[in-house]
């Protein structure tokens, strides 16, 4: 039967491979999905001679794969089969209990697992933060290295059973042990953390980042570190109504960003109106906001997405002023220190980003003044 109707089977398979061709001449915007959080493949430059025909086709592929229409629906059709019928999650999003997305990207979950050590990155994050440390105190400035737990050492029961931490020893450990023996102030937030998870979610369901009840459970073990009790919050009477959140980061990563939302007290304090300074791209720049208070400690926080937002404004209730940078794989400008010259600084990096890059160190750190060696 089916070859006695062979052409019109044909006529019907040119049609079909035709369709997303006519669609994304006439409409093109049908191309590209927002739930995709990377830029789009450039189209390549045409061919000057032969060796580059041999290359184009391998070249060109990627853009025709960016460039063809229908493809947000396919994609969109795709996900919902594969991730929320299926629950099969990607490269970057693992699926666990309850529906609750981890980010798996840059070995987080392995990370929190204890499958993941890298042992000489340790140490040489433990001693740039000790040089750091040494410095600042020669200057009578205040430090506390504190870092916020990734959803995954939060929530590990509801990994799968193979990504759980059990009895292993972590990075995490690792760091704040080193860090100890060097004798740097250090905050392990993931006691308070779990504490708090005891009253209700501390991070978000769909996204990488703790919520607003989690960044309040991490400012407050922060500032009760640093001996500024009366700087805590209290739960009850500093979130608004529930609302709908959608568009997190995770759910947009399996293409399901308009599909899931979740629900979330936003604080209800303003967001504290300041200054951004010039930065180093693609980082998030510097910000500075300054309170009317003639008196009051000028802070200086050094993190990433989890203090830029609710811990910058919980901060801004008593500081004088407050300083905002990106830490940057520990690459910060140190020019800021000696700009603002801070009372206090809170080093804040996310677990995963806790580490430095190898080889980075702040630019325009001095040198650290000699220190006595470490205890062993």
């Amino acid at each position: 039967m089916f070859f006695r109707y062979r052409r019109g089977w044909f006529l019907c398979l040119v049609a079909l491979l035709a369709v997303p061709l006519i669609t994304g001449v006439v409409f093109p915007n049908t191309m590209r999905s927002p739930d995709e959080l990377r830029p789009p493949a450039e189209a390549p430059a045409m061919p000057r001679g032969w060796l580059e025909w041999i290359t184009f086709p391998a070249r060109v592929d990627p853009w025709l794969r960016d460039n063809f229409g229908l493809r947000r629906h396919m994609i969109h059709a795709q996900a919902l089969v594969a991730h929320w019928l299926l629950a099969s999650g990607n490269d970057s999003v693992l699926i666990g209990k309850r529906w609750q997305l981890f980010y798996r990207a840059e070995g987080a979950v392995e990370q929190s697992a204890g499958h993941l050590i890298r042992a000489d990155q340790v140490r040489q994050t433990a001693d740039l933060v000790r040089q750091v440390d040494t410095i600042l105190a020669a200057r009578g400035i205040g430090f506390i290295f504190g870092v916020p737990p990734n959803g995954s050492t939060i929530y590990d029961d509801l990994l799968p059973r193979w990504a759980r931490r059990g009895d292993r020893t972590t990075e995490y450990d690792l760091l704040m042990t080193e860090l100890r023996e060097r004798g740097v102030r250090t905050l392990d937030m993931r006691p308070s953390l779990r504490a708090a998870r005891q009253a209700g979610r501390v991070y978000f369901r769909y996204d990488t980042h703790w919520n607003p009840a989690g960044s309040l459970a991490g400012y407050n073990a922060v500032v009760a570190a640093m001996g500024r009790e009366s700087w805590r919050v209290d739960r009850p009477t500093i979130f608004g109504p529930t609302t709908r959140r959608s568009g997190s980061d995770l759910s947009r990563l399996l293409g399901l960003g308009a599909d899931l939302s979740e629900p979330v007290r936003y604080l209800t304090i303003p967001m504290p109106q300041g200054e951004t300074l010039p930065g180093n791209p693609p980082f998030p720049p510097p910000f500075v906001t300054t309170s009317d208070r003639v008196e009051g400690p000028t802070i200086m926080i050094i993190g990433d997405s989890f203090s830029n937002v609710e811990i910058l404004m919980l901060t801004a209730q008593n500081a004088r002023r407050v300083v905002w940078l990106h830490h940057e794989g520990c690459h910060f400008d140190w020019k800021w220190i000696d700009q603002f010259q801070p009372d206090e600084i809170w080093w804040l990096p996310v677990e995963r980003a806790m580490l430095c890059w190898t080889d980075r160190r702040p630019r325009n750190m001095p040198e650290a003044p000699a220190a006595p060696p470490s205890p062993r």
